[in-house]
């Protein structure tokens, strides 16, 4: 079976997996540590699995998303997107699709002040959204 096969086929394996209710973090390490032995073989699908879950724990650069999102809860509890998304929608409630552009705008200026996509989506979107 060519590479392009195995592909395919660890693709159409995890598609199965996810459709039998498997949880996706397990269906992908299945699905990828398989892949790795089928192609490599098992001494590097094992080296594979024991290191990069560490390499990817260990990034200082993700270390930084959950204080983002901290911030974001933060700042949605205190009411301080409420304020910026209600100030946009006053300003832009006269233009067609006012609500949108409302969100757009508030989540700019919220993104503004954070520095953070992350705390602003995880902020804007409880406000823009009905429940």
């Amino acid at each position: 079976m060519s590479d392009v096969g195995i592909g395919l086929s660890g693709l159409a394996a995890l598609i199965a997996l996810i459709a039998v209710r498997v949880p996706i973090g397990i269906a992908l390490i299945g699905v990828s540590f398989t892949g790795l032995w089928v192609l490599m073989g098992p001494r590097i699908a094992w080296g594979a699995i024991s290191i990069v879950p560490y390499q990817f724990t260990s990034s200082w650069i993700l270390s930084s998303i959950p204080m983002f999102l901290f911030m974001g809860f933060i700042s949605y509890h205190t009411q301080l997107t409420r304020g910026l998304f209600n100030a946009a929608r006053v300003w832009l409630a006269a233009l067609p699709g006012g609500l949108a552009i409302a969100s757009i705008f508030g989540s700019a200026g919220f993104a503004a002040v954070s520095g953070s996509s992350i705390a602003c989506s995880a902020a804007m979107g409880r406000i823009a959204t009905p429940r």
